[in-house]
């Protein structure tokens, strides 16, 4: 029920600036579009360096994504609307390439802005090479730590995941 945005400064994005001008990347890949995103995307174009995004979300989703109880809300659909037709369009024609993690975020991203280059990149992995795997069983005396690395919200579940991890044996550490 609380959120944080991000200050962003002219003192924050002259720092930032500086830093990616010190590493010097020859390409950029982003996984949002908003804050970091955004002004990296707006120093590639400035240096003339590829910019490619992977969209974890589907676009014309928009808030309702991130916040399902509100898809209800017709404020949200009006906002929704203006952020597809506005935003993120704006973003897509100045990406170079877009990565889809799947056919539905293709479509939704094409919906929006269909000149867009973009590959589908399956998200996931074909487990049956990792079943053939020989592999030692974890000893029951020391620790085995599991680190969760996603976003916090509602979709993720990560009430499930501490469920989860209170059938398993107590060396099983999970740190969110």
């Amino acid at each position: 029920k609380q959120g944080y945005i991000a200050k962003i400064t002219p003192k924050i994005i002259n720092r930032f600036n500086e830093d990616l001008d010190k590493f010097s990347p020859n390409i950029i890949h982003a996984q949002n579009i908003v804050f970091s995103a955004l002004l990296a995307i707006l120093w590639a174009k400035k240096r003339n360096i590829p910019y490619i995004i992977t969209f974890h979300s589907i676009p014309t989703n928009g808030l309702v994504w991130l916040y399902p109880q509100l898809a209800k809300d017709k404020a949200v659909k009006v906002i929704d609307y203006s952020l597809q037709s506005n935003y993120v369009r704006r973003f897509l024609e100045h990406c170079d390439s877009v990565i889809a993690l799947n056919r539905v975020v293709y479509d939704s991203v094409k919906k929006i802005y269909p000149k867009v280059r973009m590959e589908v990149i399956n998200n996931g992995l074909d487990l049956k090479p990792y079943y053939q795997l020989k592999v030692r069983k974890p000893s029951l005396k020391r620790e085995i730590v599991f680190i969760y690395m996603g976003s916090y919200m509602s979709k993720k579940n990560q009430e499930f995941l501490i469920k989860a991890f209170s059938h398993l044996p107590k060396n099983y550490i999970l740190h969110l």
